[in-house]
């Protein structure tokens, strides 16, 4: 008898993942288009969104909080208008689309107007490598080479063109910015001062 109750619900959440895409993709009406829109433009702006974070000085997890909060505090007050239009009473899938959409969007507004926005003066600072290392090579991309530093106690990845050799360094100029929110950007990066080579 457990067995079949399990089964039942099991089958019950398949339908709700099979009922939201197929409103997503198949069942459109100028609501549900404009919805799709959204969630799919957001997904992209996320592309850019992390461009940006590469460049900013800012703790990832303020971040993540704004992105999954604005989720959690939105999917109780639109959870009838997405049964509504998704026909998916799954908390979770309402969950997804709300951070993936309005989180999204609420943090690429905010991390795009900081970077784009800055003050005018900008000052100059020098700090040291502590590491450095290449990404994972792409299906058409190259191993990215990056290193890390510490700015304001926050550590950050700062990446290269693929055929730089940051490994050859020990120390990192940075030319930074305040941004429009109050969250350093960084405008120009030069790898100098003693290089391990000696050269």
């Amino acid at each position: 008898m457990q067995r079949q109750i399990k089964h039942t619900t099991s089958e019950e959440k398949l339908n709700d993942y099979q009922r939201f895409l197929k409103a997503l993709t198949t069942n459109i009406n100028w609501v549900n288009s404009i919805l799709s829109v959204l969630f799919i433009a957001t997904l992209y702006l996320t592309v850019f969104e992390i461009q940006i974070y590469r460049k900013t000085i800012i703790h990832w997890g303020i971040l993540t909080f704004i992105w999954f909060s604005t989720g959690l505090i939105l999917t109780p007050l639109t959870s009838s208008f997405l049964k509504k239009y998704f026909d998916t009473n799954s908390f979770f899938l309402q969950l997804v689309f709300n951070v993936v959409t309005w989180g999204g969007l609420l943090i690429y507004a905010f991390m795009a107007t900081n970077y784009y926005f800055p003050s005018d003066s900008s000052k100059s600072i020098t700090t040291k490598i502590i590491k450095t290392g290449h990404l994972a090579k792409g299906r058409y991309g190259c191993e990215e080479p990056y290193c890390e530093v510490v700015i304001n106690r926050i550590e950050k990845q700062l990446f290269f063109p693929c055929d730089f050799k940051i490994e050859n360094y020990n120390d990192i100029d940075l030319t930074i910015k305040k941004g429009f929110w109050g969250y350093d950007i960084i405008s120009d990066k030069k790898p100098t001062n003693g290089e391990k080579n000696g050269i």
